[in-house]
C-alpha cells in the first residue's frame, strides 16, 4: 500500500493561489506559514512565466510569508502575522492584499479575520482566502481565490448593460503571448456578436479593472469561475451563462452560442461560426491526410480542456487513447466526462504514464514540462508549467484563430509520415 502515498501528477492548492496573484498586476499575497512557501513563487516567476512580476530584484516582492515554524505557532504567531500583514498592506501600489494559510496554521483555528482588523487595509482591502490546502488542488486554489474576491471586492453602483459581458474564470496561468492572444481572441468573438467585454477575471490587469464587472449584463461563467460568477450575479443582478473554454472548433461554436443566447443573437452566432469554420478548415485540407489521420495523440493538463482536445483530434482524423487530468477526481466525474473517447487518468502517480505501453505507442503527447520530462522529453509542451516554451508574440490557442495556431504546433511537431523522426 506504500504506493498509494507516492507523488501524484497534480499541484498543490497554493500553486493556484499564486497563479491568481500573478494574474492581478498589483495584488499582494501573504502566505501564513514557513518560508518554504515563498519559494513556490519560483515555480511561476522566471520558470513558467518570463513576464511574471511576483518577485523583484529590489526585494519588494509581491509574495511574502510570516516565516512561522511549528515551534513558534503558540508564542509568536499573532504578533508576527499582524506585523508582516501591516508591512505588506502598506506597500506602495498594493491594489489588494490576499492571505493564504499553510496547513500548520489552518489546523490551529487562528481567527485571521480578527487579526486582519488590526491592520490598516490596502486600497482594495484584505482578503482572507479559504484554508483548504490539505484537501484540494491548484485548480481549486485558483477558483477559491476568484470566489473570495467576488465576495469582498468593492463594486461601484452601476446598471448592468445587456450589451456588455464579463468573462469569469479564465485561467490566466502566465502573462505571456499565449494568454494575451487568448484574451484578444475571446474579445474578438464577443465583438463579432456586437457585444463588449467589460472585464475578464483574470487577465493580468490591475485589481481596479475587476470592478468593471458591475457594468456587465451577462456573466460568462467559465469552468474555474462558476462559483465566483454566482456570487457576483447576486450582487449586481447580472445574468449568469455557463460556458466551456473555446478550445477547438466545436468548443468555439458553443462559446459563441452561449454568449449570444441572452441577447437573442443566436442566428448571428451561427453565421459567424460558419464563416470562421470555412476559413479555417480549408487550411487543414492538406494536413489531415498527410499528418493527422490515424495518428495517436495524448493530452495531459486541465481536465476542462480534455473535451476540446478530443473534438479537435477527431476532426483531424486522429485518436486520443491517453488523457491525463492534473486535478483530483471529482465525485461526478463519470457523468461529467462520460462522453470522452477514453477514461481520463486523474492525478496518476509519478512514473505511471511512462510505464504504460499505451503511452509509448503514442505519436505525440501534449503535456507540461514535468510529464514530458518523465516521458524522455518528446512531445508538445503545453500548459502549466511550461519551462522551455515561451511566447513573446501573441500565440492564442483558444477560439478559431487559436485552433489554427494550435493545430500548426501539433502538425509541425508530428511532421509528415514519410519524414525521418
Amino acid at each position: 500500500m506504500i504506493e498509494e502515498f507516492t507523488r501524484r501528477r497534480n499541484f498543490p492548492y497554493l500553486h493556484g493561489v499564486l497563479l491568481a496573484t500573478n494574474a492581478i498586476r498589483d495584488a499582494r499575497l501573504l502566505v501564513d506559514g514557513p518560508n518554504c512557501s515563498f519559494f513556490k513563487s519560483e515555480h511561476v516567476f522566471g520558470a513558467h512565466d518570463i513576464e511574471s512580476t511576483l518577485l523583484d530584484v529590489s526585494g519588494q516582492h509581491r509574495v511574502a510569508h510570516t516565516d512561522l515554524h511549528p515551534n513558534l505557532m503558540v508564542t509568536e504567531h499573532d504578533r508576527r502575522f499582524v506585523e508582516v500583514l501591516g508591512h505588506v498592506a502598506g506597500t506602495k501600489g498594493a491594489g489588494v492584499v490576499m492571505v493564504a494559510t499553510m496547513p500548520m496554521v489552518s489546523v490551529t483555528g487562528v481567527d485571521l479575520e480578527a487579526l486582519a482588523d488590526q491592520v490598516s487595509p490596502a486600497e482594495g482591502g484584505i482578503v482572507i482566502l479559504p484554508a483548504r490546502s490539505l484537501e484540494r488542488c491548484w485548480l481549486d486554489g485558483y477558483a477559491d481565490t476568484l470566489r473570495r474576491l467576488a465576495e469582498c471586492i468593492d463594486l461601484p453602483a452601476a446598471t448592468p448593460d445587456p450589451g456588455r459581458v464579463a468573462l469569469i474564470g479564465y485561467l490566466m496561468d502566465r502573462n505571456e503571448g499565449d494568454h494575451r492572444g487568448n484574451l484578444k481572441e475571446m474579445r474578438r468573438l464577443a465583438e463579432s456578436l456586437g457585444l463588449q467585454v467589460s472585464t475578464v477575471w483574470l487577465d493580468g490587469g490591475p485589481y481596479a479593472d475587476l470592478r468593471r464587472v458591475a457594468e456587465a449584463g451577462t456573466l460568462i461563467a467559465l469552468p474555474h469561475g462558476r462559483a465566483a460568477a454566482e456570487v457576483l450575479a447576486s450582487r449586481t443582478g447580472a445574468l449568469v451563462v455557463q460556458a466551456g473554454l473555446p478550445f477547438g472548433l466545436d468548443a468555439s461554436d458553443r462559446f459563441l452560442h452561449a454568449m449570444a443566447v441572452p441577447s437573442g443573437r443566436t442566428d448571428l452566432a451561427a453565421s459567424v461560426a460558419a464563416d470562421e469554420r470555412s476559413r479555417i478548415v480549408r487550411s487543414w485540407e492538406w494536413l489531415v491526410p498527410r499528418r493527422f489521420m490515424f495518428r495517436k495523440l495524448g493530452f495531459a493538463g486541465d481536465p476542462h480542456m480534455m473535451a476540446g482536445f478530443c473534438d479537435l483530434a477527431t476532426l483531424l482524423g486522429a485518436e486520443v487513447p491517453v488523457l491525463v487530468a492534473y486535478a483530483r477526481r471529482p465525485q461526478d466525474w463519470e457523468s461529467a466526462w462520460s462522453f470522452l473517447p477514453t477514461a481520463p487518468l486523474w492525478e496518476p502517480r509519478i512514473g505511471e504514464i511512462s510505464n504504460q505501453d499505451l503511452a509509448r505507442d503514442l505519436d505525440l503527447m501534449v503535456a507540461n514540462s514535468d510529464l514530458l520530462d518523465d516521458l524522455g522529453g518528446h512531445g508538445l509542451e503545453f500548459g502549466f508549467p511550461s519551462r522551455r516554451v515561451h511566447h513573446s508574440a501573441d500565440a492564442a490557442y483558444l477560439g478559431y484563430n487559436g485552433a489554427l495556431a494550435f493545430v500548426d504546433s501539433l502538425s509541425n511537431t508530428l511532421g509528415d509520415r514519410s519524414a525521418r523522426r
